[in-house]
């Protein structure tokens, strides 16, 4: 997909955040579109699995990356938000506004449109096909 913005055969994409950045740097002009609808939006994150074997290093680990720090990496290097608001408070504001992103994150958040959950029929095809994907069929 990003070859394909980048040659011109397509003018616009539904990407990561990632994407559009990695193409800025490579010198290739693109723009965040943003539909008057809301941006597609989603949120992910770290959890700890019931029987984990070493909680506290899960903790650890969760701890580490709720910190400003890494908020500030993914913002600046990946275009992602973060949950830590001091990280976006750390960040310049033309960085933020070139990864589509502001100083307010609730804004960002109340902007835009969450994809609603698959139906679990589907969510049984994908666990299916992924993992006929990762063993190699």
């Amino acid at each position: 997909m990003e070859q394909a913005l980048a040659t011109g055969e397509l003018v616009a994409a539904m990407t990561w955040n990632s994407s559009p950045l990695e193409l800025t740097n490579q010198g290739i002009p693109v723009r965040f579109m943003n539909p008057k609808e809301g941006a597609l939006t989603w949120v992910c994150g770290l959890v700890i699995a019931s029987g984990a074997e070493h909680p506290d290093k899960a903790y650890d680990l969760i701890n580490a990356m709720i910190g400003p720090r890494p908020g500030i990496f993914l913002i600046e290097e990946y275009g992602y938000g973060h949950s830590n608001m001091k990280a976006f408070e750390a960040v310049d504001e033309d960085v933020l506004v070139a990864r589509g992103l502001s100083k307010d994150p609730l804004a960002i958040l109340q902007a835009g449109v969450f994809i609603p959950g698959a139906s679990p029929e589907v969510n049984t095809r994908i666990e299916r096909d992924w993992s006929e994907v990762t063993a190699g069929f």
